[in-house]
């Protein structure tokens, strides 16, 4: 077991984003009767079969240690954390015809969508960074589509989610400022991370299409 977790804390993208909130005090409001003190207790909570999954998929409130709520942008997209089945079953009928999916390592949607009937998309961005440019212009460009309704996600649903989700605004008439406040008080969380706001100002006039 041991070797288990070693090697799962070392491997995976989000780890250091768990080993951050709990260094940061945010594990606060999960579903657990003892607060978890220690990086292996969290990730325990994240794990299919204990007690923050059996809640997830009996669809309580409880939403886990470093994730935010489910968030609806507008008409066209929504923004969260790692979406389970009956989160996809839900949207869907709520009109979602797309889920974009913004982890490296975990293609667990990928199978989702092909159960529930959505179009996937893989768009892979390091944890804690920034994308490729080249990368928020294609996730965009579905949006031209005016049937297109988006789930964008990475784990936690907070900085790489927010970048993307903060580009988009400036699409919709946001100026930067404007994109990222609105897009990091509505996760009620830190939201991106200084590099993921940097470049949303650095890169917001080549996200606008030219008339």
């Amino acid at each position: 077991m041991e070797n288990y977790w070693k090697a799962t804390l070392d491997n995976s993208e989000h780890a250091e984003t768990v080993r951050q909130s709990l260094r940061n005090g945010q594990l606060v409001d999960g579903p657990w009767d003892v607060q978890p003190t220690s990086f292996e207790q969290a990730w325990q909570y994240l794990t299919p079969g204990h007690e923050y999954h059996r809640q997830w998929q009996e669809g309580h409130a409880a939403r886990g240690p470093v994730l935010i709520p489910l968030t609806r942008v507008d008409a066209h997209l929504w923004r969260g954390p790692q979406p389970d089945l009956l989160t996809l079953q839900a949207l869907k009928k709520q009109g979602l015809t797309a889920v974009y999916n913004l982890r490296t390592e975990c293609e667990s949607s990928k199978d989702l969508c092909q159960e529930v009937g959505l179009t996937y998309h893989h768009i892979p961005v390091q944890d804690m960074s920034v994308p490729e440019l080249s990368q928020v212009l294609d996730f965009l460009k579905t949006f031209e589509d005016s049937q297109t309704r988006g789930l964008v996600h990475c784990f936690a649903g907070q900085g790489r989610t927010g970048l993307f989700t903060a580009a988009y605004r400036l699409v919709r008439g946001h100026s930067p400022e404007e994109a990222i406040r609105i897009t990091n008080e509505e996760t009620g969380r830190k939201g991106m991370r200084p590099c993921q706001s940097r470049w949303i100002m650095e890169n917001h006039s080549l996200c606008i299409p030219s008339k």
